[in-house]
């Protein structure tokens, strides 16, 4: 069994449902223990000190000797009976001596010492532990800036939208007072400005001036740079010719042309404009100001005024809206684009009539002004937050690893004192050579190891367990700025075939950074470890948006740190790629299963296929990528289980960890699994099996729980009861409608307790063909329409090889509450054992 270690068990339980991390519970759990370890030394001290006191006791009694008196021994010379008594007293002074030295030697080499280490010891304790309570409270103070920085943040938004919608509605109803406009006099209008602009400022593709910059002369301000008209003008000219432009088409609406992406406009911004470089918000800030109030761009295909980098958003160019003309008629610009075309004019007409107000004195303006700037302050301390998290955990491990030793450092202590104890008295006092014999003994059976193994396994609370605290954007969420600590199934929706574009790339920057390495340390890159803070350093840099983590940044640093990255970023996910749901399926299936791994692989892949597409997606990727790393550089056996020792824990764990998940060898076997027999688990009839399993999932999602006042239909009620019984626990039991999808790989079948129901009797010369089923939410189970068994697949009796053992009841029995629990709840309803808590 593995040696367990302070900083690995005292950690605090994750808890989804709170915003900030727990520090607290495991960290007082331990000084609980360590304020116990203070009373024990005090017991000793104690002990010695009354020992001492004793002994000195002794020694002054024994020299507190009456004299002779005259009228007695000392009436004369005396004779030998005088001698005799005089060489008794004389004895006792002996005694007292060697009594005084005792007192002395237990003073000095065992009382002082030890009295000087509690000394030191409670010293060392109470400041390490008032460093980390002070860091704690300083997070918790930083998470209640953050907390009215974002509660700021989005009450200026609101804000912000209520204003901007307030002024178009005025500036369309002034226009309508004004008179009906037609699509036609809309654009006659518009290429009239966009003449009387080329004629007054050569033939420039650029906005006009005078629909976004105000008067002559007038300077503009740009995020936190103000600019000249001509650089403004200039500016404009250089994003027409460099950023890529095309026409898109919305359906109804027609075409529009000269449109570019937010994506490759925040792009152009961040590497052309100085406060944007390093910096998506502040692109932000300048895309949405070239929206409004400068009207260099307009959101077209939605509503609203929004700037978003996103390559789903697309923006026209507005001086650039009718250029060279269109001869397509479901154009915008030939037909008037409808509603959204009616709207953008009103925009440019509120920009056109307010130019003179540029610096944001107009409400709509100085509301949105003040958005951006509180974004900014709920960015900012929003990563101060992190960051002060981050350092926390560094101080945890570093105050962990620091407890451990205190404390095995106070138990060899007092060995040493109770060895020295039984040498004085062996040396000073001539006393029982057994008794002294059996105190050695004991003393020599104190193991320090022993007591931190003891502690742990007492005491134990949980493992390492990290939550970042997350930015949140007010109309993009949480996955549009960050990577680390957003949810995979998010994260996906940013990538290609529902893996994240990061662990793609930072896949990718592995094999490459690898390269390099020389042969034996590249059969170590995945089993190496790396100092947390050099990790953390590295996630402080990249935690940034996806697009803006490229492969230059990425191959910049050492290929070891990017795979404790890697693990790090699974470590952080609020759910571990196995998911949270099938951690106890597994851990049945391994504890079911003995040695023999063929029989797992079936049911294995079975639980796989029934993984959410993103987690199903990126452990595939990653687990082709260690199995291709494993055989190209033949890694010896040893290093394959040191790597699925590190990649097991934060591939499969459970959501609530105890000393049981911390013993538990299930993710390392699991793990390893994947990795050798990673051919035969992402089978092809795996990838089917959960190409099938999410074309049911949406299912479970859309359709809404019916009501408890409505009556079922008793045919639909019928097929409901079918679906169930081929749903969630599918994997775990048969079918009770067809004997070939039985793959019961949980039921027990003791022959007295758990009798086979009649229609799955079946003859000795019978076989079962155990095709892979998936857990679904509310589904039947796979690929029933195959009856040939194929020739990788295991055929095996379920009762000679996977057994569940019974706890309080039979598991037939278990198995018939499960059924009538299933059956018992609505046919929307998840099923209780994959609840999640």
């Amino acid at each position: 069994m593995a040696a367990f270690h302070f900083e690995t068990s005292f950690w605090s339980q994750k808890q989804p449902e709170q915003p900030l991390p727990d520090f607290t519970t495991g960290f007082q759990v331990l000084h609980r223990k360590l304020n116990q370890s203070k009373v024990e030394n005090d017991e000793i001290i104690q002990f010695f000190k009354d020992r001492i006191a004793v002994e000195e006791q002794y020694a002054n009694r024994l020299s507190q000797t009456r004299t002779l008196r005259t009228s007695g021994f000392d009436g004369d010379d005396g004779a030998t009976l005088k001698s005799c008594f005089q060489l008794l007293k004389q004895s006792n002074q002996q005694q007292s001596d060697q009594h005084a030295a005792l007192t002395d030697s237990l003073t000095t080499t065992v009382l002082k010492p030890l009295v000087q280490f509690q000394d030191d010891y409670k010293l060392r304790v109470s400041t390490s532990k008032q460093a980390l309570e002070s860091s704690i409270r300083q997070l918790d103070g930083l998470a209640k800036e953050a907390d009215r920085a974002k509660q700021i943040y989005h009450r200026r938004c609101r804000e912000a939208n209520v204003a901007e919608e307030q002024a178009l509605n005025k500036a369309a109803t002034a226009n309508i007072n004004n008179g009906p406009i037609s699509p036609t006099t809309e654009n006659e209008q518009t290429n009239n400005n966009n003449n009387s602009s080329d004629n007054d400022n050569g033939n420039s593709n650029s906005s006009s001036p005078s629909s976004v910059g105000g008067g002559g002369g007038e300077s503009i301000q740009l995020g936190n740079q103000v600019l000249t008209r001509p650089e403004y003008e200039q500016l404009i000219h250089n994003m027409h010719q460099s950023i890529p432009m095309q026409d898109y088409r919305v359906p109804i609406l027609g075409k529009y042309q000269n449109t570019s992406t937010g994506e490759n406009i925040a792009r152009w911004l961040q590497q052309h404009l100085p406060q944007c470089k390093d910096s998506p918000a502040m692109a932000d800030v300048v895309g949405q100001q070239l929206i409004q109030p400068y009207g260099a761009l307009r959101l077209v295909g939605q509503r609203g005024n929004k700037f978003i980098a996103s390559p789903s958003s697309f923006y026209q160019w507005r001086g650039l809206a009718n250029v060279g003309g269109d001869d397509d008629n479901n154009s915008v610009s030939a037909t008037g684009g409808g509603t959204l075309n009616l709207g953008g004019f009103f925009e440019r007409k509120s920009a056109t009539a307010t130019s003179t107000m540029i610096s944001g004195e107009e409400p709509h303006k100085k509301a949105r002004s003040e958005a951006e700037r509180a974004d900014e302050a709920y960015q900012t301390a929003i990563k101060r937050v992190d960051q002060m998290r981050m350092i926390i955990e560094e101080s945890l491990f570093a105050h962990f690893a620091e407890m451990e030793q205190v404390e095995i450092h106070r138990i060899n202590t007092i060995k040493q004192a109770f060895t020295e104890y039984t040498s004085c008295l062996s040396t000073s006092l001539p006393i029982d050579k057994s008794m002294i014999e059996e105190l050695v003994a004991n003393q020599e059976s104190l193991k320090p190891d022993q007591d931190i193994q003891y502690i742990v396994q007492q005491y134990y609370v949980s493992g390492f367990s990290p939550k970042p605290i997350l930015y949140e954007n007010f109309y993009h969420g949480i996955a549009h700025d960050q990577i680390f600590g957003v949810p995979l199934t998010e994260l996906a929706r940013h990538g290609t075939e529902h893996v994240p574009t990061f662990i793609k790339r930072l896949l990718e920057a592995i094999v490459q950074g690898s390269k390099e390495l020389d042969p034996e340390k590249k059969k170590t890159l995945w089993s190496t470890r790396v100092p947390l803070d050099k990790v953390h350093s590295l996630r402080t840099d990249i935690n940034i948006s996806t697009d803006r983590v490229t492969m230059d940044l990425l191959m910049q640093h050492d290929a070891g740190l990017l795979v404790a990255l890697l693990r790090l970023y699974l470590l952080e996910l609020p759910q571990c790629l196995f998911t949270f749901e099938l951690y106890d399926a597994a851990h049945a299936l391994y504890s079911n299963s003995g040695h023999d791994t063929s029989l797992l692989l079936v049911p294995v892949s079975n639980l796989i296929a029934s993984l959410p597409a993103p987690h199903f997606e990126t452990l595939r990727l990653l687990m082709e990528h260690v199995n291709k790393y494993v055989k190209e550089n033949e890694v010896p056996e040893e290093t394959i289980h040191t790597i699925s020792q590190s990649l097991g824990s934060v591939i499969l764990r459970s959501n609530r960890e105890s000393l049981t998940t911390l013993t538990s060898r299930v993710p390392t076997q699991l793990t390893y699994d994947l990795i050798q027999h990673y051919s035969d688990i992402f089978s092809e009839t795996t990838l089917q099996a959960h190409a099938d399993s999410e074309k049911r999932r949406p299912l479970v999602v859309v359709n809404p729980p019916t009501s408890e006042s409505s009556t079922p239909d008793p045919a639909t009620a019928a097929n409901s009861n079918k679906k169930r019984g081929g749903g969630l626990m599918s994997f775990m039991r048969g079918s009770v409608d067809d004997p070939k999808w039985n793959i019961g790989v949980f039921r027990g079948t003791s022959p007295s307790s758990n009798p086979s129901p009649p229609h799955q009797e079946h003859t000795p010369t019978t076989k079962h063909s155990f095709t892979p089923s998936t857990i679904t939410h509310e589904s039947p189970p796979l690929l029933p329409q195959k009856d040939i068994t194929p020739p990788a697949e295991v055929m095996f009796d379920v009762a000679d090889h996977v057994t569940r053992k019974p706890t309080t009841s039979t598991t037939a029995e278990a198995a018939e509450a499960i059924l009538g629990d299933i059956d018992a709840d609505d046919h929307d309803d998840l099923d209780p054992f994959f609840d999640d808590d």
